[in-house]
């Protein structure tokens, strides 16, 4: 879920809303929401030099605010830079060259 704000306050009003119909939804078709997968991230500017809170609070669980969260297998920091893609991308790189390199050997 991706919600746009003017500020912090009305943007965790309209999060607790917009959670608050997935909810009813998932209650509906029987779901349940797993607080302990879900991921906040505040994206901002370079600029930003505001105080952000550190988790939202809904339905009595700290969601924590992510510096950097995986979305459809890409991570993104909260600047919309992909530095932590790739790294990660390198990181699994260098495994498999590890891997490949004890099977040469």
């Amino acid at each position: 879920i991706i919600i746009s704000a003017l500020n912090i306050v009305n943007g965790i009003r309209e999060f607790k809303d917009v959670m608050d119909r997935v909810n009813e939804w998932c209650i509906e078709n029987q779901l349940v929401l797993k607080n302990d997968k879900t991921q906040c991230i505040i994206f901002k500017t370079d600029r930003a030099n505001r105080n952000y809170p550190e988790s939202i609070t809904y339905f009595k669980a700290e969601l924590p605010i992510s510096e950097t969260v995986k979305f459809c297998g890409v991570y993104i920091d909260s600047f919309m830079k992909y530095h932590s893609h790739v790294e990660e991308i390198n990181n699994n790189l260098k495994s498999v060259i590890y891997a490949l390199r004890v099977l040469i050997d």
